[in-house]
């Protein structure tokens, strides 16, 4: 069973995932130690949070990098960036994304909590020859009909890990567990910050018991993998 991470912040003093390179190499030990092989640094761009340059990110990635390579940890990296809905719209709207996951036309996105209509948004992305994973879908407040009309126009879905487990607020929980039941779910992620646990491998045996294991390996693995390749 291997697992490949397509969310996480810990590249060491770009964002709030990590502060240092040596919080960063304990939280990729923690990574292979549920049973990831291949993770990708999807550090925030968020205009009024992090507007890191890009040779910070670049730096802080070769660095985590060359440390992982010193230690022996089997880990390989991906460089990526989580789009806030807003940050896109810094320039007048005028949709010019630089930084989209390992330099490919895919955008891990995130909302406002608050945002009352999420598919209109990815549509507005969609229609301008973005590819988007909806960057964990269950703080949403999506209905099914929801979730089927953004499946519909291409957009994939997005769970985080300890929401599905259980380990953040119930709210979170209840709407994961749906989109699961539904059926809808094309990555479980782990959304990885320094001040979180990992709880990778729990979801995954989650998702093993409620789906089966050919299911749990395609939205842990395969999905993830063929990203990555394409």
């Amino acid at each position: 069973m291997m697992i490949i991470d397509i969310h996480t912040h810990i590249l060491p003093g770009v964002d709030d995932g990590s502060k240092s390179l040596e919080d960063s190499v304990k939280m990729c030990e923690n990574e292979v130690k549920n049973k990831v092989t291949d993770a990708i640094c999807t550090t925030h761009m968020h205009l009024n949070l992090y507007t890191p340059e890009q040779s910070k990110i670049e730096d802080a990635y070769i660095s985590l990098k060359k440390e992982l390579e010193k230690r022996n940890i089997p880990l390989k990296l991906h460089l990526g960036r989580e789009f806030h809905h807003n940050f896109s719209y810094a320039k007048k709207k005028n949709y010019d994304i630089k930084y989209v996951i390992d330099g490919k036309n895919t955008i891990l996105l995130e909302l406002e909590e608050s945002e009352s209509d999420a598919v209109e948004v990815c549509y507005e992305y969609v229609v301008r020859g973005y590819k988007i994973i909806l960057a964990h879908a269950e703080r949403y407040n999506l209905t099914e009909q929801d979730v089927m009309d953004l499946k519909g126009m291409g957009v994939e879905i997005q769970l985080n890990a300890y929401s599905l487990v259980g380990l953040f607020p119930s709210i979170y929980k209840r709407r994961a567990r749906k989109i699961l039941k539904w059926g809808f779910v094309d990555y479980v992620a782990s959304d990885y910050h320094f001040a979180r646990k990992n709880r990778l491998l729990k979801a995954y045996q989650y998702v093993q018991n409620k789906c089966g294991e050919e299911f749990a390996n395609k939205v842990f693995y395969l999905n993830a993998q063929k990203l990555i390749n394409d």
